[in-house]
């Protein structure tokens, strides 16, 4: 079935807010990830991740 137009702009941002406060033990970045995750993929599906997470050196030189 095919969703309204443009639907998925604001909603987005809305499950991020939802999901970064209602789930405590998520930083906002895991949290970000599960939801782009659940409407990439769907619910319940998890991504198949083909490289290892980028660690970045923020404590500088």
């Amino acid at each position: 079935r095919d969703q309204p137009e443009r639907w998925a702009g604001p909603l987005l941002p809305e499950l991020v807010h939802l999901a970064a406060h209602q789930q405590t033990h998520l930083s906002p970045a895991q949290a970000a990830d599960v939801v782009v995750d659940m409407f990439l993929y769907g619910v319940g599906v998890p991504r198949q991740r083909t490289q290892e997470p980028v660690e970045e050196n923020i404590s500088g030189p």
